[in-house]
């Protein structure tokens, strides 16, 4: 795991990057359920809204493609989201 030092206003605080994977759908009952399972798993989900917003997703996609398969990363890693340890 990997810890970063962010610096919050004068104060700095240590966070823990968490792996996110984003849910997109119009069914809120079943955007529900998935992020209850992905949740218990260990992930934190973002809800990128409905399905006429995943246009907005692509670019990450393409870059994870390019990192993963043409830059050298390999495809163990992820996106993340780093917030300030309370």
């Amino acid at each position: 795991m990997v810890y970063l030092g962010l610096s919050v206003g004068s104060r700095r605080r240590v966070v823990k990057p968490l792996r996110v994977p984003c849910r997109r759908g119009d069914d809120n009952t079943a955007k529900a359920t998935v992020a209850q399972l992905v949740s218990e798993l260990g992930f934190e989900v973002l809800d990128a809204g409905g399905l006429k917003s995943a246009r907005i997703l692509e670019p990450f996609a393409m870059v994870w493609i390019n990192q993963a398969l043409f830059r050298g990363l390999g495809r163990n890693w992820a996106y993340g989201i780093l917030r300030p340890k309370n």
